[in-house]
């Protein structure tokens, strides 16, 4: 089960540091440096968020799919640097979005009033959106950012 968050602002961001790579040579190191060090630390931010978002909605049972979260390095694919938040437990799509049920027995016949569906947690779909607002409250520290790289 793999994570994956658009962060549009981010991609915007990207894209005026660029260009002020561009104009300003000498900074398009440290520029790609800090964004690595940004995308690192939004990945951890993002692993911790899970494993709480986990804990406060009463998941853990083994604790076997909290302890499974995974954040793997930051990977250069042409201009796109991206970094992937991942589960390796094979039921963690079925905590995650839910899953049917054989009415509750996993025999014949079948409980009559048995339960068919388990709704899912959204463990990784809740922790995306919170991680999401906190980089929202962050677009004034982007903006200062941009302006000292493109003054420069």
């Amino acid at each position: 089960m793999k994570g994956k968050v658009e962060f549009n602002d981010l991609k915007k961001l990207a894209k005026r540091l660029d260009g002020a790579a561009n104009k300003n040579g000498r900074y398009g190191k440290l520029i790609e440096e800090s964004l690595v060090k940004m995308l690192c630390d939004i990945g951890k931010i993002s692993l911790r968020e899970v494993k709480r978002q986990m804990t406060n909605d009463g998941v853990i049972e083994t604790g076997l799919l909290r302890r499974s979260w995974y954040l793997s390095d930051v990977q250069r694919n042409g201009d796109d640097l991206t970094i992937e938040l991942y589960n390796n437990v094979h039921y963690a799509i079925f905590v995650e979005y839910g899953h049917r049920t054989r009415l509750g027995t996993g025999v014949s016949p079948p409980k009559p009033n048995g339960v068919t569906w388990v709704e899912g947690r959204f463990m990784l779909t809740l922790s995306q959106k919170e991680v999401e607002k906190k980089l929202h409250c962050m677009d004034a520290i982007f903006e200062r950012l941009i302006s000292h790289f493109s003054t420069s």
